[in-house]
């Protein structure tokens, strides 16, 4: 099998794994005081250790979830209802993820200003088109670091000084679900207000994620309770979800450079030996090493994947959040013509892939297309 759908879910470590078996009957709620209770929360504040060092930030700025949708959502109703006398414009960008630009339209429905910065025709976002949109009554900006269809890197770094030049006090999200264990992220040198994660990207299980929150910054709760984590999301926390995260992320941080570089390599050879006249690359140079967009723009990618996936080899016409609501044509965010969007598919790389995949994958994929071409003929 060679799998290079790691931006939809991830293979879970082997550590990840025995972890759980030898955790799995921690079973007390970590908000009661007695022993049991105490065992859980102290492995919850454990991974809370190691998932702040990771991002660089401290302990009592993580909150867990449920995932990134979540996470997403609970930063930005959170922080736009609590700053909403304050003014009433809000920024995004029209290539995040569908957890953040639907509840940007939610939050248009319901009379708030939105602003959407497109990328231009290179797939890039610039600094300088989102600060152009930025006036005093920016409330909040929501830009994710790392595109999940493309792999772009945004500029999330500049938005500081970009709402400081526009007298703005805006809080500033950003979506880092696709930039975990990818690149390095340092909260404090990105200087954001608040970030989202997701544990099944990074290794680890589905159904756990973390919202950074800056202490200073105060968000209404969406998730009423019993009062967990601060007030701020209720609910008995998922602590072998929890455990589970921050033993992965213990293993991503082990000789993280070789595994970046690793997807690098992967990613480089398939542009070397993919992208023709008929085959566009779709992800721009200042980009993630772990993934790479191509349209082949003669074929339906949907028929690709499944003659691949005969192969046992997998790959994705999009986000898997939205493939199968007929949204794969994942590029329409982007300032692509619509042949080069609907032809579009994701290739994205995880700690297990191997050159040797990357080599197969290419063998596959020209056999395919080739084949392809006669049936058609």
């Amino acid at each position: 099998m060679i799998y290079f759908d790691n931006s939809a879910t991830t293979m879970l470590y082997p550590e990840v794994i025995s972890t759980i078996n030898e955790k799995i009957d921690i079973f007390g709620n970590p908000s009661a005081m007695y022993k049991l209770g105490i065992i859980a929360e102290n492995e919850i504040e454990n991974s809370k250790e190691i998932i702040s060092n990771f991002i660089n930030c401290d302990k009592s700025e993580i909150y867990f979830t449920s995932g990134g949708t979540e996470s997403n959502n609970m930063a930005i109703l959170g922080a736009v209802y609590s700053k909403k006398r304050r003014g009433n414009t809000i920024i995004t960008t029209s290539i995040e993820h569908p957890s953040v630009l639907k509840v940007f339209e939610k939050l248009k429905n319901e009379g708030f200003n939105v602003e959407i910065v497109r990328p231009r025709e290179c797939g890039n976002i610039f600094i300088e088109d989102i600060t152009e949109k930025i006036t005093s009554n920016t409330i909040f900006i929501s830009m994710m670091l790392v595109n999940n269809l493309t792999g772009a890197i945004l500029p999330i770094e500049k938005l500081r000084q970009a709402c400081i030049k526009k007298k703005s006090e805006a809080i500033i999200h950003t979506d880092c679900v696709a930039a975990l264990g990818k690149i390095p992220i340092n909260l404090r040198k990105l200087d954001v207000d608040m970030a989202s994660f997701s544990a099944h990207k990074v290794h680890s299980l589905k159904g756990t994620g973390v919202l950074y929150k800056k202490n200073k910054i105060n968000i209404i709760p969406l998730i009423l309770g019993g009062g967990q984590q601060n007030n701020l999301r209720s609910g008995t926390e998922n602590t072998i979800g929890i455990i589970a995260f921050g033993k992965s992320i213990y293993v991503k941080q082990q000789n993280f450079t070789d595994k970046a570089n690793n997807m690098l390599k992967i990613k480089n050879y398939l542009i070397e030996n993919l992208i023709t006249d008929e085959i566009i690359n779709n992800t721009p140079k200042n980009s993630s090493p772990g993934i790479l967009n191509i349209s082949l723009l003669k074929y339906r990618p949907e028929t690709v994947l499944h003659a691949l996936e005969s192969d046992e080899i997998y790959i994705s016409a999009g986000s898997a959040c939205s493939s199968k609501k007929g949204n794969s044509s994942s590029l329409s965010g982007f300032n692509y013509n619509q042949n080069q969007s609907e032809s579009a598919i994701r290739i994205s790389f995880g700690d297990f892939n191997t050159i040797e995949e990357a080599e197969n994958f290419v063998k596959s994929l020209n056999f395919t297309l080739r084949n392809l071409i006669k049936n058609k003929s």
